[in-house]
């Protein structure tokens, strides 16, 4: 009796702690995924997420592997700096 509740034991441990990592992902991700502030553009109050990585190795890795930030996210910002900077 006492190996089948051993066992039992296991398998419900080996279901159950990757469920509830994932929860605790779910939770942490939902709790830091906010913006950082909001401004007031054209009289309308606008939330934005503003990610600016720093140049350091984990990050220029991160880079490599998701060129889309680059192409993407820094060229619409600098695009966007430009118009508002432009006399």
């Amino acid at each position: 009796m006492n190996i089948k509740k051993m066992a039992i034991s296991a398998v419900l441990l080996i279901i159950g702690l990757p469920v509830v990592l994932v929860l605790m992902v779910l939770v942490s991700v939902s709790i830091l995924d906010r913006t950082n502030g909001s401004i007031v553009s054209s009289g309308e109050k606008r939330e934005y997420v503003l990610y600016v990585p720093h140049s350091s190795p984990r990050n220029n890795i991160w880079l490599r592997h998701n060129s889309w930030f680059e192409e993407e996210i820094l060229t619409a910002l600098r695009r966007r700096v430009s118009a508002v900077l432009a006399p």
